[in-house]
């Protein structure tokens, strides 16, 4: 009996080492393939689980896709729609590895094939380098991955006349018993095909029986959820939906395994040929039940997005929705003019309280991020506007187009300011922090005195730069350390200048009353404490503006 238990946890061992390699060979020598096909074809519904089933049979790990999957949504390389749809397919994919322990593991002598695989696989891994490498690493992978699964048979194989695990309960007690182990297997595992896998070979081994064993896949197929709940915890609201489609997939389609239970309670049931192995009747039924969900679930893949979209929701998220702009409108180009000018004057105060965040030493990465999304929405709607030749509002069109490029602009140099605080030497700190100074008492300006008080800003920032450039002389910073602080002084005054920029343009704009009450920028309640400025910035993010809105130039060539 201990010689069979220590050959079952050195199946699992072996097991698992085989899935690690073979699943991370494959990942590695995919390379970017993995994402190009991934967002490339997910565009439908029907290629998107397609794509989900291609690529978890591909790589032989449901898990190892949720995550990729989630960490593509996280960095915004697919839309949530796409995500869900690439969960589901993964859930059908995962399908194939019970498919593979079931028609090869158990029918073919895996010596005879898996040693040599392994063998070579490794000289492979060691000799070649590049892709093939990779793919060395999977195929030796494979071999310890067949080899796990038949030390797993032996070993079960020879507890069979000690402990039939079948007989411990009551039916119904013994369903929900063995539900929660093929669970509790993929909980410990994070794999649901580890423990599939260990399921079958316990099955064939006759440790358990049908029901038992079924019981047990499903539970495994549900314990997946896990993997993606865990990868979730710390993720973007869009990543958590995801993980919470994957829950509600799987708990539906472990809903449905559950009623199908009682087709496979024996061989001879529903018309299944008794001839047909256990290992292949688990596969089948792990197969229905995934399929079952899939399309049960399909019709309601848009609905479901959609109530996900109101769950987790962040009050960055809320900041980035817009809230005048109606696509409906656009038929109607007088009011999407009027809804155009309420969200751009919005976005103004918004930006501007971004830039008295920044200037007072309290700037915020994620509410920047949800800025550029509010703006981006803004611009798609702006360019679906069309007035006709000579329609006099295309001068005020043209303004709002100015106004969306100047907070662009101030938003892009806020970034940067962030992203050069760590070369700044501390003796160069003052130059920001008086020019901030000199830019929140501006701000607090009303708007018709606001380009005015823009002067004494310039005479402020010529006087700080000419601080700077004197430095060096002094001995107090090298050259190669004045030139960042020089070029955040730059962008600050610039990134201030972009917001005066818009306020001339928004004047240009009709005069709507905002009935939902006009956002005004309080900044006498701003303060800039001695230091603020140089605070460590919070974390470096690539932003990704898109298509430029009126041809914008860059920022080297505009004038300081």
């Amino acid at each position: 009996m201990m010689s069979a238990l220590l050959g079952v946890l050195g199946g699992i061992g072996l097991f698992l080492l085989g899935m690690q390699l073979m699943t991370g060979g494959l990942q590695q020598a995919a390379g970017g393939a993995l994402q190009q096909i991934l967002r490339r074809g997910t565009r439908t519904t029907l290629r998107g689980i397609l794509s989900g089933v291609v690529v978890t049979a591909l790589v032989q790990s449901s898990s190892a896709v949720t995550v990729a999957t989630l960490g593509f949504v996280n960095a915004g390389l697919l839309s949530l729609p796409q995500a869900v749809r690439v969960i589901f397919g993964s859930n059908l994919g995962t399908t194939m590895t019970a498919w593979i322990v079931a028609l090869v593991g158990f029918e073919l002598k895996i010596a005879a094939f898996a040693l040599p695989l392994i063998g070579l696989g490794m000289l492979a891994r060691l000799l070649l380098r590049g892709r093939l490498a990779h793919l060395g690493e999977a195929a030796a992978g494979f071999g310890v991955f067949f080899v796990g699964i038949d030390t797993l048979q032996s070993g079960f194989a020879g507890m069979t006349g000690e402990l039939t695990l079948g007989a411990l309960a009551s039916p119904l007690l013994n369903v929900a018993l063995f539900f929660a182990l093929g669970f509790a297997l993929t909980v410990l595992t994070q794999s649901s095909s580890a423990a599939i896998a260990i399921v079958i070979s316990a099955a064939a081994g006759g440790l358990v029986g049908l029901t038992a064993a079924a019981a047990a896949v499903v539970g495994a197929n549900v314990g997946t959820t896990s993997t993606a709940v865990l990868a979730a915890l710390s993720a973007t609201p869009n990543a958590r939906r995801v993980a919470a489609a994957h829950v509600v997939f799987n708990i539906v389609a472990g809903l449905l395994a559950l009623g199908l239970l009682a087709l496979f309670s024996l061989r001879s049931s529903q018309g299944l040929p008794d001839a047909l192995p256990i290992g292949t009747l688990l596969a089948i039924f792990h197969t229905l039940f995934n399929l079952a969900g899939v399309l049960l679930l399909w019709p309601f893949i848009d609905p479901l997005v959609a109530r996900l979209r109101h769950r987790f929701r962040t009050a960055e998220e809320d900041l980035a929705q817009p809230r005048h702009l109606d696509r409906t409108l656009i038929a109607t180009p007088a009011l999407a003019l009027d809804a155009l000018t309420l969200e751009l004057r919005r976005a103004r105060a918004l930006v501007g309280e971004e830039i008295l965040a920044l200037l007072a030493g309290r700037p915020s990465a994620a509410r920047r991020l949800a800025l550029e999304a509010l703006l981006n929405q803004i611009a798609e709607f702006a360019g679906g506007l069309r007035l006709p030749e000579g329609d006099p509002r295309q001068q005020a069109l043209a303004a709002g187009l100015r106004v969306l490029r100047s907070l662009r602009d101030a938003l892009d140099y806020q970034r940067q300011i962030i992203e050069r605080r760590p070369q700044i030497p501390a003796a160069a700190d003052g130059a920001l922090g008086t020019l901030a100074r000199e830019a929140i008492a501006m701000l607090g300006q009303a708007r018709s005195r606001e380009a005015a008080a823009a002067q004494g800003l310039k005479a402020c920032y010529q006087q700080q730069r000419q601080a700077l450039l004197q430095l060096p002389g002094r001995g107090q910073v090298t050259p190669a350390e004045a030139i960042p602080a020089l070029d955040q002084l730059n962008d600050a005054h610039r990134m201030v200048r972009e917001l005066v920029k818009a306020d001339e343009q928004l004047t240009l704009l009709p005069d709507v009353a905002d009935r939902a009450g006009e956002e005004v920028l309080h900044t006498s309640t701003v303060a800039v404490p001695t230091g603020a400025v140089s605070a460590p910035a919070q974390g470096k993010e690539a932003v990704d503006h898109g298509a430029d809105i009126a041809g914008s130039e860059r920022h080297g060539e505009r004038a300081g």
